[in-house]
């Protein structure tokens, strides 16, 4: 295992209010907007098959919504983060509102009893990126963005010397971590349970996610790379294969982690990777589960199912750009071209 370059800065912790940013450096969405039209939609599953479909509030902007992350928490509430599309004319053939053609970063919610709503919207960039501890403390990320909802209001905090797009967000209960970089380089920064952010780690390659579990915390991103923080803070490299890309990381315990991308593969905490067998080709859009024999993973032509130690198609027979759940009820995040 390679150490990575670390840095032991200290940074502040100041608060401001959203301003206008560029685009989101996360993977992109499952797919793509095109002069027919995309909606975006919130797909609720009875087991492994679609029991209901609710859109997203249409876009001010005309030209539809692509969605790329999705997050539930434990009573129910399910936060998707994305972007309204700029696009050309809008769907009626008039002038495009937005004559620039910047996207315009969007998170919608859906109440545990249905029914969607735009709750935070910010202009001249795209969203990637939502993870939280409950409904009342969830975090989004972006192009330089990272947006803190309370429960009642969303405040942007100010990461202190920040560079490049927000592509990871991750935390428990005290902590939290985010990954952002560009092209060349990536970081890895860290906000211990006083409110105060450091560096705690440099990267060569683009990182694209974050996941975890308790101290454990993995990133994940281009070459290959597989990244894993120990608990006394340092990160070291366990996976670099210049051929492959990882954009999403997903643990039920230490002893038990997935990571998607070019591939499925799964490491029993040890350092090792193996690669996973799956029923359905192509790439992998996310990984995601509610326990070790309960993982979901999402490929082009749908969404398979890990469940009595074996992988399987489920009825969701659509591209999608993320699962997430509790309890019993599992939502999944579809971009509809039209």
């Amino acid at each position: 295992m390679r150490a990575l370059v670390l840095a032991a800065l200290v940074l502040a912790v100041p608060g401001c209010k959203a301003d206008p940013a560029g685009s989101s450096g996360a993977p992109a969405p499952a797919s793509s907007a095109t002069a027919r039209g995309i909606s975006g939609q919130i797909l609720h599953l009875e087991g492994d098959r679609i029991l209901a479909t609710d859109p997203v509030p249409a876009s001010a902007l005309g030209h539809g919504e692509a969605l790329r992350a999705i997050w539930t928490a434990a009573d129910g509430t399910t936060f998707v983060a994305g972007y309204q599309y700029a696009g050309g004319p809008s769907r009626s053939g008039a002038p495009a509102p937005n004559p620039r053609g910047h996207d315009t970063g969007a998170v919608y919610r859906r109440a545990p009893g249905g029914g969607v709503q735009l709750v935070y919207s910010k202009a001249e960039t795209e969203l990637g990126r939502v993870w939280g501890r409950s409904a009342g403390d969830v975090y989004v990320g972006g192009q330089q963005t990272l947006a803190h909802f309370d429960g009642k209001a969303w405040t942007e905090i100010a990461i202190p010397q920040i560079e490049g797009s927000i592509s990871g967000i991750w935390g428990d209960g005290t902590d939290l971590w985010v990954s952002a970089g560009h092209q060349f380089n990536a970081f890895i920064y860290h906000q211990d349970p006083k409110g105060a952010w450091s560096v705690e780690a440099r990267t060569e390659v683009m990182l694209f996610n974050l996941g975890g579990v308790g101290s454990s915390v993995w990133a994940v991103g281009s070459s290959g790379a597989i990244l894993h923080r120990e608990k006394d803070g340092r990160w070291t490299q366990e996976v670099s294969e210049k051929t492959k890309q990882y954009s999403s990381v997903w643990a039920s315990a230490p002893d038990d982690v997935y990571a998607a991308g070019t591939d499925l593969v799964h490491s029993r905490g040890d350092g090792q990777w193996t690669r996973v067998a799956l029923p359905a080709g192509g790439p992998l859009r996310y990984v995601w589960g509610r326990g070790k024999d309960d993982v979901f993973a999402g490929v082009p032509t749908g969404v398979l199912h890990l469940t009595g130690g074996a992988w399987a198609r489920t009825g969701v027979a659509v591209d999608s750009a993320g699962i997430a759940g509790a309890g019993g009820a599992l939502f999944v995040a579809h971009n509809d071209l039209h």
